[in-house]
């Protein structure tokens, strides 16, 4: 990982955009990790700002969340959490959340273990539409 102290001055400007991006008075490990990298950390950040700018922060780190849990890294589900709680969530909210994911992990489990044919789809939607 790349301390501040050790920072050269393009990856220090990031680090400084991220502290003031998330109200933080330290730098995330994930970001010190990838800083090894100034071109690839550059590319990550910007996405991160571009996709919140176009979906929204809730939405991005609701799906955040559930791509972590379904990943199981525990690292990105503390992350997502507390941006999610600076955004208003309480726990019953994140909970619930949780739930969501892990009803939505039981039906592809079971669908893909029965092997279902796909009978809802955006085709059968615009067929109905267009009737």
């Amino acid at each position: 990982m790349i301390e501040e102290n050790e920072a050269s001055p393009e990856v220090k400007a990031i680090y400084d955009d991220v502290k003031q991006h998330f109200n933080l008075d330290f730098v995330p490990n994930a970001i010190k990790a990838l800083a090894h990298d100034p071109e690839s950390l550059k590319a990550q950040w910007e996405e991160l700002k571009q996709t919140e700018q176009y979906w929204g922060k809730e939405f991005t780190y609701a799906i955040g969340l559930a791509v972590d849990v379904i990943n199981g890294c525990s690292y990105c589900i503390n992350f997502d959490s507390a941006m999610l709680k600076s955004l208003g969530y309480d726990d019953k909210k994140i909970e619930n959340l949780i739930k969501l994911i892990g009803s939505n992990s039981f039906y592809n489990a079971y669908v893909d273990g029965l092997q279902l044919e796909p009978d809802v789809t955006p085709a059968t939607f615009e067929r109905k539409m267009a009737a």
